[in-house]
């Protein structure tokens, strides 16, 4: 729904910024959420907080169906795989790379100086200054 991956039909145009972020918002939130079992009831509040679409989310998702062949089983399968291929190893959460290099800064300023160092466009952006 937000940022298929491309194992099960998602390309980069399926994923812009703006989803990025509410991937990256949602996660932690609703790996906290409740009794810490990271139920999709519970994580809810956390979908609505940071502006998933619920309704489409819960539309196509159904918790009653656990069979190793699911939706959400190879979903769970590609993120795994895509994770377990990655060069170097996921280490630690969050995995930020700019260009395939894993930072290991990932504040908001070890980011940006990141990002700022591969960007090859006529001009910086303001950040970069």
């Amino acid at each position: 729904m937000h940022c298929p991956i491309s194992a099960v039909g998602g390309t980069a145009a399926t994923c812009p910024v703006a989803d990025q972020l509410k991937l990256a918002q949602f996660f932690p939130c609703a790996e906290s959420a409740g009794s810490g079992g990271s139920s999709w009831v519970e994580a809810i509040p956390c979908a609505k907080k940071f502006g998933l679409d619920v309704a489409a989310i819960t539309a196509c998702y159904d918790p009653s169906n656990v069979a190793y062949n699911s939706p959400a089983m190879t979903v769970i399968d590609a993120i795994g795989n895509t994770t377990d291929a990655a060069k170097p190893k996921v280490a630690f959460f969050p995995d930020v790379r700019v260009n395939g290099a894993q930072l290991k800064d990932t504040s908001a300023k070890g980011l940006v100086a990141a990002v700022c160092k591969a960007y090859t466009g006529a001009s910086k952006p303001s950040a970069c200054n």
